[in-house]
């Protein structure tokens, strides 16, 4: 399984020394600025279209093809992507956290660690169509999603902007409860998918 995570940090490898270059400028012009929450926020979206984008490099070079053919379970392969997004998505969180310490930013931290939460639960829910459908089919599917996500992120935060962060623990709780259901249903849901599919 290990050796499946390092598959995709390969494949991605030139995709994210693009991404860090493009984070790399973003965090400049917030320093100039002294505002880091948009470049924070920045690199959990980036994050979940480079992680999406292994199901490209896997149909491109056939890989599904290759792996039936090894002492490898579908299940494993499945659950190695899984495990994958959660470290990174993890190391996003802790990176901006320790931003936001060092730019004395620190009551951002529950919103980062939200967007943690919002952008698990997206994957989530992507993963099972990107099995499913493939890349090409799924990448529709994942537009409807982040339209979806990204008209309640705004409605939330025009909420944010008049009511105070008490009168949101209900939705920041029920975020986090479907973040981690979304870690248990989501791979069974996948896996299932995955084991039926033929290459």
């Amino acid at each position: 399984m290990f050796g499946l995570i390092l598959k995709d940090l390969f494949n991605l490898k030139k995709q994210f020394i693009i991404v860090l270059s493009v984070i790399l400028l973003f965090a400049v012009f917030g320093f100039f600025k002294k505002d880091f929450s948009f470049v924070s926020s920045f690199m959990f979206l980036v994050l979940m279209a480079s992680i999406i984008s292994a199901w490209s490099y896997d149909e491109y070079s056939k890989f599904d093809k290759y792996i039936a053919t090894m002492p490898v379970s579908r299940k494993n392969t499945v659950i190695a992507r899984y495990i994958l997004s959660f470290i990174l998505t993890a190391l996003i969180f802790l990176t901006v956290t320790i931003i936001s310490l060092i730019t004395k930013e620190g009551e951002n931290i529950i919103i980062y660690f939200a967007l943690m939460c919002a952008s698990s639960l997206i994957f989530n829910i992507i993963a099972p169509f990107m099995y499913k459908f493939g890349s090409q089919t799924g990448r529709i599917i994942i537009l409807v999603i982040f339209a979806v996500f990204g008209a309640a992120a705004f409605i939330v935060y025009k909420q944010m902007m008049t009511v105070t962060f008490g009168s949101l623990k209900i939705p920041f709780i029920i975020l986090i409860v479907s973040a981690v259901l979304s870690y248990i249903i989501s791979p069974l849901i996948s896996v299932k998918i995955y084991e039926k599919k033929e290459f």
